[in-house]
């Protein structure tokens, strides 16, 4: 399980991330941060999801600004590496 690529769609002001996988797994996160590194909201979409393109919704309600989404794929108990995602919030 690994997450190749990830990015918010569209962007500025994300509805989602879109996440392409190069294997199996249980679920996506989406861990959203500020630029002073805050862990500011999460979202997550469960599976099974196979070697595809998964869209996982983005947070409602986040302030103007840029942002940080780190996203990761866990398989059971393993998780992937995680693909960091700068994006930005105008409204």
């Amino acid at each position: 399980m690994v997450v190749e690529r990830a990015w918010a769609v569209p962007n500025p002001n994300p509805a989602y991330f879109r996440v392409k996988l190069a294997g199996p797994c249980d679920q996506l996160a989406v861990s959203i941060y500020s630029v002073a590194m805050d862990k500011v909201a999460g979202a997550e979409r469960g599976g099974p999801m196979a070697l595809s393109y998964e869209d996982v919704p983005a947070p409602r309600g986040l302030a103007p600004g840029i942002y940080f989404a780190r996203v990761q794929a866990r398989r059971g108990q393993a998780f992937s590496k995680p693909v960091l995602v700068k994006f930005c919030v105008l409204h």
